[in-house]
């Protein structure tokens, strides 16, 4: 069974304090993975 890139992200741990979370990190990486990708294109 293959994972999806959201799910490999997710296993990434936050070490971010409380107040530096406002966002999900596994969407804050993909979204960041995905604007490097734009730019290169």
């Amino acid at each position: 069974m293959q994972a999806s890139l959201l799910e490999i992200l997710r296993e990434i741990s936050d070490h971010r304090r409380r107040e530096g979370k406002r966002f999900d990190l596994a969407t804050v990486l993909l979204y960041s993975i995905l604007a490097m990708v734009a730019c290169v294109c």
